[in-house]
Order: structure tokens, then C-alpha cells, then sequence
């Protein structure tokens, strides 16, 4: 079972404590509303979502092999690693929460049942685990944020360019996190640290010959 730390605030309070700040009188810059009515539509394609492993939920074990440090290796590694994408996209684990900390340990165990069912892990690869699936949630919630916020300016723009993953309920409610000051703040603060990191790596999976 994994122990966790939670922060206590959920994605809720923050769009609630903004939509309040929102009903105050605020002023229009035409110049900005001209801007941005202007913003072309963000195109929709890529290259798609991984296929599902052929043997996740039929019965059978997806068999993988470990290195000396548990890490996955071998031929399924890659079959592996894009279900746990596909799981992290799934909805399972809703985007609305503010941080992967902040998922229910419930849900984290009922995601590790599922691949002990389907797999043979180990079940000192738990950590592991978990932790690829939540780089991988993590980076689904940037690509969404991405592809499917920025550059849109009003709600009809929003609503239009949801993306079919998400629950529109839940989509709504990332919608009015991400305008509000808060998460604009916690942006602003990542761009600095980036920046002063120098520049990030872009070797790919295979790193440096």
C-alpha cells in the first residue's frame, strides 16, 4: 500500500476562491479582445493514441523482464509503457487534481491491482511504477493544457476544442483553474526554474551514443 502526502486543497477551492475574484468589475482591453479574436484554431492532429496492449483484460499476463535496479527491459517493455500512457489517459485518474500527491491512495492501489493482473510486476515495483504513471499523467495534463487551452481566449473557443478524453465536467473545471491567477502564478514561477536549469534534454530514449 502506498503511503502518501496530501496538500489538503483540491482544484475546487482554487476555481472557486477565483470565480468569486472573477464577478468583480473588471476593465475590457479592446486592443487584447481584437488580439484575440484574431487566434487561428489550433490544429487537432498528431500521431495518435498508442494501440492497447493485445492481452491487457482478456486473461493473459503480459510478461516483462527486470534489470538489477527494477526497471523494465526487453521486448514488452515498450508494449508496457504505452499502456501505462493509455491508463494515464483514460480518465481513471481525473486531470482535476492539482498534483499526482494529490490522487487518493484508493485509486492509486486500484491502478496497481489492475497491472498486477495483467502483468507479472513484481511487487517491489510498485514505487516505480507509480511514478512512470504519474510522469505520464503529468504530461498528458501539459499536452492538454497545450494543444487545447492556450492560444483560446473565450469559453465558446474552450467548449469547441475539448478534447474527447476528457469528461466535460472535468474540462470545465481545468478550464477555470488554468485562468485563474493562481495557476498563472505557479507558470510563471515554473518558466523561471526552467530557465535557470539551462537547457533540457532531447536525446530521446536512447540518450547519447
Amino acid at each position: 500500500m502506498v503511503k502518501r502526502k496530501h496538500h489538503g486543497r483540491s482544484m475546487q477551492d482554487v476555481v472557486a476562491k477565483f470565480q468569486q475574484q472573477e464577478q468583480q468589475p473588471q476593465e475590457v482591453n479592446e486592443e487584447e479582445n481584437q488580439s484575440s479574436e484574431q487566434t487561428s484554431t489550433s490544429s487537432r492532429k498528431g500521431r495518435g493514441l498508442a494501440k492497447p496492449c493485445s492481452t491487457w483484460n482478456n486473461g493473459q499476463k503480459l510478461q516483462l523482464t527486470f534489470n538489477e535496479f527494477l526497471q523494465p527491459i526487453g521486448e514488452n517493455k515498450n508494449k508496457f509503457m504505452s499502456q501505462l500512457g493509455l491508463i494515464a489517459r483514460s480518465g481513471k485518474v481525473p486531470l482535476t487534481y492539482l498534483t499526482w500527491e494529490d490522487v487518493p491512495e484508493d485509486t492509486l492501489n486500484s491502478l496497481w491491482n489492475e497491472i498486477q493482473d495483467n502483468t507479472n510486476v513484481p511487487p517491489e515495483y510498485q514505487k516505480g511504477c507509480l511514478r512512470s504513471l504519474g510522469k505520464k499523467w503529468r504530461s498528458w495534463k501539459h499536452t492538454a493544457k497545450k494543444k487545447y487551452f492556450i492560444g483560446h481566449e473565450n469559453d465558446d473557443e474552450y467548449l469547441e476544442m475539448a478534447p474527447k478524453d476528457i469528461q466535460d465536467d472535468q474540462w470545465a473545471l481545468l478550464v477555470e483553474y488554468w485562468k485563474s491567477e493562481e495557476s498563472k502564478a505557479i507558470v510563471k514561477r515554473s518558466c523561471q526554474n526552467r530557465a535557470k536549469q539551462g537547457l533540457p534534454h532531447r536525446t530521446g530514449r536512447i540518450g547519447v551514443l
